[in-house]
């Protein structure tokens, strides 16, 4: 059985255009679906959603290796052919729930470095 976006368990060409030296690990195994992170304070700039195709030549999200602990959202795009929130709806919604949880994350960081 083949890998989702992949043909006969190979990647699909639009996968490997995008693709660098860093997406292979040292034992020359293709990451076939990397991770691609995008830091908080352009989660903060970005006024709408973007899709990933526009996101990526931007430097708005970035692949690296060894990220260490991150979010993972997933999300529904709600058009076909207007971009992935064209209302404006998801946006928002995504922007105040990564500010509430990094407060979130600073609060229980200060709890447990205030008891040890």
């Amino acid at each position: 059985m083949a890998l989702p976006g992949t043909t006969g368990g190979v990647p699909r060409a639009d996968i490997l255009s995008h693709m660098t030296a860093e997406d292979f690990t040292s034992q020359g195994t293709p990451i076939y679906f990397p991770v691609y992170a995008m830091r908080r304070t352009a989660l903060k700039e970005i006024k709408a959603m973007l899709p990933h195709e526009d996101m990526l030549p931007k430097g708005l999200i970035k692949w690296k290796d060894n990220i260490g602990p991150l979010v993972f959202v997933s999300h529904q795009w709600t058009s076909f052919n207007s971009g992935p929130d064209p209302e404006g709806v998801q946006w928002p919604i995504l922007r105040l729930l990564a500010s509430n949880l990094w407060t979130s994350m600073r609060s229980f960081q200060d709890m447990f470095e205030s008891l040890g």
